[in-house]
């Protein structure tokens, strides 16, 4: 029977989700949608679905937000909406880019899930996944999740009563560790996937106190995580699992999977993004600057034409 992480019901404005094949490095996840219900998926995440599914690519929360996503989190540009019309009900079913499992986790009213760039897979609705710097410099550069990491939260609406659920995809196996309150759990650097807001993690040496052995164990650095809440761990490092070999007409031959199809699209769609938010900040800030020097001016004026005329007045008489 399916936990309350591989499945859940529908309930009102909801989908109900169904994790297939977990635990393998082929899993899938399929939504099966009411009649108008809806959820979101990264671009090219989709396998099949309904014929009465009617896509719509989105943005997400902002320009801004969907510009760092492309940009710095692996992610695409674009999510697509997957609606299920007023006529029958729908499924689709997603998968990720690259060989790996599949998680399904129930998202809480406040705790938010951080997940690592290129894990986002499939989505509630209500579901809101931005891009944010993790504030320790040590654990962006040590942990190996990288500068940029995915928070994902629920933004509440009356139609959609119940818990939202998000899909993350892995390398290799997914591991859920509980953790209580004050407990801790030592993970290797690199095998990070997800945590909840409630848990915070630490980089310290392998070997507390002993630089010779935590790097003659092969382990070197590793990322203590301390409860309470949720922890998942990869089996496997994302560098290894990126190239995979394929047979095909040709030969063998091997190919480097990437997490989003739309790539070249991405990139361009982020960088127009960005550079429309710095010619509007700029323009901000100088229309800011123009509007305080001319006040500035218009009220200095008289006085600094009367203390430059006695300036130079007092110099002319001194000489």
């Amino acid at each position: 029977m399916a936990t309350p992480e591989r499945a859940s019901s529908s309930m009102g404005g909801r989908a109900r989700w169904e994790l297939e094949g977990g635990g393998t490095l082929g899993a899938t996840v399929r939504a099966r949608l009411a009649r108008g219900v809806a959820v979101q998926c990264e671009s090219g995440a989709i396998v099949t679905c309904s014929e009465n599914v009617q896509l719509k690519g989105t943005i997400g929360s902002s320009w801004i937000q969907a510009a760092l996503r492309s940009a710095f989190a692996q992610e695409s540009f674009f999510l697509c909406e997957c609606r299920a019309n007023d006529d029958l009900d729908a499924d689709v079913l997603f998968a990720p880019a690259s060989f790996g499992d599949v998680v399904l986790h129930r998202l809480g009213e406040t705790d938010a899930l951080y997940f690592i760039k290129g894990a986002f897979l499939a989505a509630d609705l209500d579901v809101q996944v931005t891009a944010e710097l993790q504030p320790n410099l040590a654990n962006s550069m040590l942990s190996g999740t990288g500068w940029v990491i995915l928070r994902a939260s629920t933004v509440r609406h009356a139609s959609m009563p119940g818990a939202a659920h998000i899909a993350i995809n892995a390398s290799g196996r997914i591991l859920r560790m509980s953790l209580g309150p004050r407990e801790c759990r030592v993970v290797d650097n690199g095998h990070i996937l997800a945590w909840t807001g409630s848990v915070r993690y630490e980089i310290r040496l392998a070997t507390p106190n002993s630089l010779v052995h935590s790097f003659t164990s092969g382990e070197k650095l590793v990322c203590r995580f301390y409860g309470p809440g949720t922890l998942y761990i990869q089996t496997h490092k994302s560098s290894e699992v990126q190239l995979i070999s394929c047979r095909s007409s040709r030969g063998d031959r091997m190919v480097q999977t990437h997490r989003h199809a739309s790539g070249v699209l991405g990139s361009v769609a982020s960088l127009v993004g960005l550079l429309i938010f710095a010619f509007f900040f700029v323009g901000v800030v100088y229309s800011i600057f123009w509007q305080w020097t001319s006040a500035f001016r218009t009220i200095s004026a008289p006085g600094w034409d009367q203390w430059e005329r006695a300036h130079w007045s007092g110099r002319r008489a001194h000489r």
